[in-house]
C-alpha cells in the first residue's frame, strides 16, 4: 500500500490491518494509537512504529483531570511478524517508575514469544492495559491505603 499521500481512512484502514485489533475496538483504539517516528520510539529499526498511549482507568473516561498515571506502548513489526515478535518498548508518560516499566517490558516480550504465528498486538496491548490497571488503578489505590492505615494501626 501507497501511503505517499495521506488519506486519514486508509491510515488507519492500514495501521490496524497490521494490529489486527477487533473491527468493533477500532474507534476507541484510533483516539490513542498514532505513529511516531523511528529516532522517538526506543526501537532499534527504521520501520514504522506506532505508539498506544494506556492508563489505568477506563477508556471512556476524562483521562485530563483523573489520570495520575499513563504509559505508552511502542511496537514495530519486523518483516517476518507474527512469526517473530514485534519490536516493543514501553515508556513511561506520566507516575510510573522505571523498574515498573522493566518488569512490563518482560511480561510483553515473554507473551509475545508465546504468541508467536499470530497477530499478537491487541493482546499485549490487552495484556499491558490490565497489568496497568492492577498495579495502578483505583482498587490498587484502595489496597495501599488500607495497608499504609494497617501500618499506621501497628505502630
Amino acid at each position: 500500500m501507497n501511503l505517499n499521500v495521506f488519506c486519514p481512512s486508509l491510515f488507519w484502514t492500514y495501521v490496524f490491518s497490521l494490529i489486527k485489533f477487533p473491527v468493533p475496538s477500532w474507534p476507541v483504539i484510533a483516539a490513542f494509537v498514532s505513529e511516531i517516528h523511528s529516532g522517538e520510539s526506543g526501537l532499534s529499526t527504521s520501520n514504522r512504529c506506532f505508539q498506544i498511549t494506556l492508563s489505568p482507568q477506563d477508556d471512556d473516561t476524562d483521562q485530563s483531570t483523573t489520570t495520575p498515571v499513563q504509559l505508552a506502548l511502542v511496537f514495530s513489526h519486523t518483516e517476518k511478524y507474527p512469526d517473530e515478535p514485534p519490536l516493543l518498548n514501553v515508556k513511561g508518560i506520566q507516575g510510573i517508575q522505571t523498574s515498573d516499566l522493566k518488569v512490563l517490558k518482560e511480561k510483553l516480550d515473554h507473551e509475545a514469544s508465546e504468541d508467536l504465528g499470530m497477530a499478537m498486538i491487541y493482546t499485549l496491548v490487552t495484556s499491558a492495559k490490565e497489568w496497568l490497571s492492577e498495579r495502578y488503578g483505583q482498587d490498587a489505590d484502595a489496597d495501599n491505603a488500607e495497608e499504609e492505615e494497617a501500618t499506621k494501626d501497628e505502630v
